[in-house]
């Protein structure tokens, strides 16, 4: 059975969390799998659930620990962090790799080019890149050194795997290397299935994933949320679940409505898609939300902007609708629309719950993964 180290970036109460968790199970069922923690991600949420997968777990060696606590200071108050990543996988990794005899390294990854030093060390890797790449790589001297050294990868052996099109055509774009371009391909986000029965009630409930961040858009989700209070009024019910650097603000701001809540970080997310009648994403910008792609599974029609990779889940008119993100006269139009129309919205609701199966199950993903991992093997 083939040996997977797997590493990466993992933010428990958001999207790389769930994906490292899930990759875990899946490379833990079909390979034989090593994870390799950082100390901070070392948490016992996390520890619980890999307790449950077919692997084993261990943290960076005690005495290299010093490296990260001292050198990720100086590299930060410099504020260069593609040189402190480069030694980082150069001085870590490579004895990790040659302890657990590994034949595939595969990376989760949320940000920048984080790790993508271990391209170096020529063995089969695959990193999942979660993050849009959104201005070129050569903007100082250690991006250019980076793509110096990218040049010298055998791009056979590798696979950068970007969860949307539109995220791999940034990436083709911004980091203006041929040999990387060559290893990427496109492998979308898959979801859990919490498909249930709707009852039918008068109250609509209108919910949203994800962290309380400015790119997500929360100030424009709560005035869409009052306007469309004034305009249909005790019918709605709107609740954001997730963490992040604006829920105390959002909170204070909504604190005279009653049916506005922010609820902050949710572990069960089945009970809120549960009873969800219409799943909202107004983000700036996003690379392919999981969140979008679970409620497309409960067969809850969407609203989401037209921004990043929503629009490669949702289709405009089919399994919801596509607006421009900051137009809210469009989310209030797409919203009247879905609460006058009970049919409406159980039509798209089915829409979008067979598209989940047919695009975005975890078994058409993990068949895609397979692929991809067999290919470089």
């Amino acid at each position: 059975m083939q040996r997977i180290l797997l590493l990466g970036d993992i933010d428990e109460a958001g999207g790389t969390g769930a994906y490292f968790k899930r990759m875990a199970a899946f490379l833990g069922s079909n390979y034989q799998l090593h994870i390799v923690l950082r100390k901070g991600q070392d948490t016992a949420t996390l520890r619980s659930y890999l307790e449950n997968v077919k692997c084993t777990v261990s943290i960076y060696l005690s005495r290299l620990e010093w490296f990260e606590k001292y050198t990720s200071k100086v590299f930060s108050r410099l504020g260069i962090g593609l040189p402190y990543a480069y030694l980082r996988d150069m001085f870590l990794f490579p004895r990790i790799v040659k302890k657990t005899r590994t034949d595939l390294i595969f990376i989760s990854q949320g940000g920048g080019v984080n790790y993508f030093s271990m391209l170096l060390l020529r063995r089969p890797t695959v990193i999942v890149c979660h993050s849009l790449f959104v201005k070129p790589i050569i903007t100082d001297i250690w991006g250019y050194s980076f793509l110096k050294l990218f040049a010298r990868i055998d791009a056979t052996r590798i696979r950068l795997l970007h969860v949307s099109e539109t995220s791999s055509r940034l990436f083709r774009k911004n980091i203006e290397s041929e040999v990387l371009a060559k290893a990427s391909i496109v492998v979308h986000n898959f979801g859990s299935s919490f498909w249930t029965a709707r009852k039918k009630e008068e109250l609509i409930r209108i919910k949203t994933m994800g962290h309380v961040v400015e790119y997500k858009n929360p100030l424009l989700w709560i005035e869409v949320a009052r306007r469309l209070n004034e305009q249909y009024p005790g019918r709605l019910m709107w609740t954001w679940a997730g963490t992040g650097s604006m829920l105390k603000k959002c909170k204070e701001v909504t604190r005279p409505d009653s049916n506005i809540c922010f609820v902050g970080f949710q572990n069960d997310v089945a009970a809120l898609y549960a009873d969800c009648d219409i799943y909202f994403q107004p983000s700036i910008w996003e690379n392919h939300s999981i969140s979008i792609v679970e409620a497309m599974g409960a067969g809850i029609p969407c609203v989401v902007s037209n921004a990043g990779g929503s629009p490669e889940s949702i289709r405009n008119d089919e399994e919801g609708f596509v607006c421009e993100p900051n137009s809210i006269e469009g989310y209030l139009d797409a919203f009247s629309r879905l609460i006058e129309d009970p049919s409406l919205r159980k039509k798209m609701g089915e829409r979008a719950r067979e598209r989940f199966k047919t695009e975005f199950s975890y078994e058409k993903w993990s068949e895609k993964m397979k692929k991809v991992i067999s290919s470089i093997i």
